[in-house]
């Protein structure tokens, strides 16, 4: 459930992201239904909870610390796969395989001609980060 989810939404923000540079708050919202619909099915909904909780308090600290540099629809995006994981270790691979794609997804981006202050799209480095996380 998890994958599809994640290739389904991911695909979404990813074009919204690299066409406009936003992720919609609307777009959100139906993930975060489809979310909460699933975690209500597991045994262990309440450990989702918890680990979602605890990453959003993590990103809004990161978000008021690096000053705005990441859009908050990128950190409402990671938010939602912290509670769609419901691990930390899965969330933490993620956001590390999200990052590394993103160094590379910037050089690209800059080698092709775009200026330093270049707005870089995240959302596809994070969703194929998570999916690299979820399947290895």
């Amino acid at each position: 459930m998890s994958l599809c989810v994640i290739v389904i939404f991911g695909s979404l923000f990813s074009y919204t992201d690299i066409k406009r540079h936003v992720i919609p708050n609307s777009y959100l919202l139906v993930m975060s239904l489809v979310i909460a619909c699933s975690i209500l099915f597991a045994k262990d909904w309440w450990h989702h909870l918890f680990v979602g909780f605890y990453i959003i308090v993590g990103l809004i600290c990161f978000q008021w610390l690096t000053a705005g540099v990441v859009g908050m629809g990128d950190i409402k995006y990671l938010a939602l796969l912290g509670f769609l994981t419901g691990s930390m270790e899965i969330f933490l691979k993620g956001l590390q395989y999200s990052l590394l794609l993103s160094s590379l997804f910037a050089i690209l981006i800059f080698i092709h001609g775009s200026s330093i202050k270049a707005c870089v799209p995240l959302a596809p480095p994070i969703s194929l980060g998570f999916l690299l996380a979820l399947i290895l």
